[in-house]
């Protein structure tokens, strides 16, 4: 066990994660096949303290349910940014709500971020000068709110390194 009690090893680099920005989605399921339900992404609105930016068609969600009900969540989008150039954004992540949960969703309410385990791992691409940060960082995004056909994430960056 680490010096902290955390369990690390003495001298392991904890990340350190700061707000980029916020995304307010809009989003419905289209159809399940098998274990995999299909979502149209129909916009995203992105906004945070260096970047605003919003969804250019197509966009989608595909989920796949495992067995003991978690998802696994594929998206792929592409943003139009403030700057007038594009970036295209994949992720994965993982939603793991309670039955009660998804009759909740399903019933057309909402869950809020910390009733739930609901994290993603967005990677961008980007000819962007402006936003060329969003190509070199690690992020994460954190559910605040799902339900409704709306998705809001709040998504941080790892900080660290020499850039």
């Amino acid at each position: 066990m680490g010096a902290d009690g955390s369990g690390a090893p003495v001298g392991a680099v904890a990340p350190k994660l700061e707000y980029a920005f916020t995304w307010d989605a809009v989003a419905t399921p289209v159809h399940n096949v098998g274990t995999q339900m299909v979502w149209n992404v129909t916009s995203i609105d992105m906004h945070g303290p260096d970047i605003k930016g919003s969804s250019v068609s197509p966009a989608g969600d595909w989920i796949t349910i495992m067995p003991n009900g978690v998802w696994y969540l594929d998206v792929r989008f592409s943003v139009l940014l403030d700057d007038g150039s594009h970036a295209y954004c994949h992720y994965n992540g993982i939603g793991d709500m309670t039955p009660e949960q998804i009759e909740t969703i399903q019933a057309g309410g909402t869950i809020p971020g910390d009733a739930m385990y609901f994290y993603s791992t967005p990677y961008f691409q980007t000819d962007s000068e402006k936003h060329a940060w969003l190509g070199r960082h690690v992020f994460i995004g954190c559910m605040r709110e799902f339900g409704s056909g709306k998705v809001i994430y709040d998504v941080f960056k790892v900080a660290g390194g020499a850039k």
